[in-house]
């Protein structure tokens, strides 16, 4: 399930980023990325846009210290204010939604550029 969970994802490198947006056609935010292949797979309800905090919190039974695995939900800022969040594609690379750069769009870049990873939350497995 995770391979296809990011593979869900992988294929909408390119959209462009838009606040608040959370569809392919529009655009999507950071947390409308994350929030439409988490309800694709029945990991959230099918109606719901969630906020970084809010993710942090409906999933802080899955909360891991470890380093980042495939698929874990990356969550950026700092405890009660995260700011960003995206998903691990392995150890040192995420897919993300983001407005910094050049480009802004969904594409995958180093985890190491951000400095305030918080919270990592192990989506699939870990339990």
């Amino acid at each position: 399930m995770i391979e296809e969970f990011l593979a869900y994802l992988e294929r909408q490198e390119g959209v462009t980023y838009k606040v608040g947006g959370d569809d392919p056609v529009e655009g999507f935010s950071c947390s409308g990325l994350v929030c439409w292949g988490l309800r694709a797979f029945g990991l959230i309800e099918h109606s719901r846009h969630i906020t970084c905090n809010a993710m942090a919190e409906r999933f802080k039974n899955r909360i891991v210290t470890d380093a980042p695995r495939r698929g874990d939900l990356l969550l950026f800022g700092k405890p009660g204010d995260l700011t960003h969040c995206a998903v691990a594609v392995s150890g040192w690379q995420m897919i993300e939604s983001s407005n910094g750069g050049p480009d802004p769009c969904v594409r995958k870049r180093p985890i190491g550029t951000r400095k305030d990873l918080a919270t990592i939350v192990r989506i699939y497995g870990g339990e």
